[in-house]
């Protein structure tokens, strides 16, 4: 019997219902990302929500701390401001990249014509 608690539990605490909880998202959205996650992908949900524009990085951080929480399980500060540095990091390389190459373009283009005039 102790398994049937403890299976409630999880599901009460899964982060599209503490999202629901928070007030962060609705149950059609919750859905809609449901439906993206059973397509195939292999992205965790709460990265589907954040995708799809549902819920921002920072929305879906302090559900996972939340989550963690009612679970009972401690949070290791540290660890996760290293992981989230990490994961910013990771973000910040992905959007400078792109706009790295569109400054080299805008530079051989108005640099040409620079030299002309």
């Amino acid at each position: 019997m102790w398994w049937f608690w403890r299976r409630k539990k999880l599901e009460q605490t899964n982060i599209g219902n503490v999202l629901i909880q928070m007030g962060l998202i609705t149950r059609d959205q919750l859905e809609a990302a449901v439906a993206i996650k059973q397509s195939g992908t292999t992205d965790f949900l709460g990265e589907i929500l954040v995708s799809t524009g549902a819920v921002t990085r920072s929305q879906l951080e302090r559900a996972l701390f939340r989550q963690k929480k009612s679970r009972g399980v401690s949070v290791d500060f540290a660890k996760e401001s290293q992981d989230n540095i990490r994961l910013l990091e990771v973000q910040t390389n992905d959007l400078a990249h792109p706009l790295k190459e569109l400054r080299e373009s805008v530079t051989e283009v108005f640099g040409k014509d620079s030299k002309n005039k």
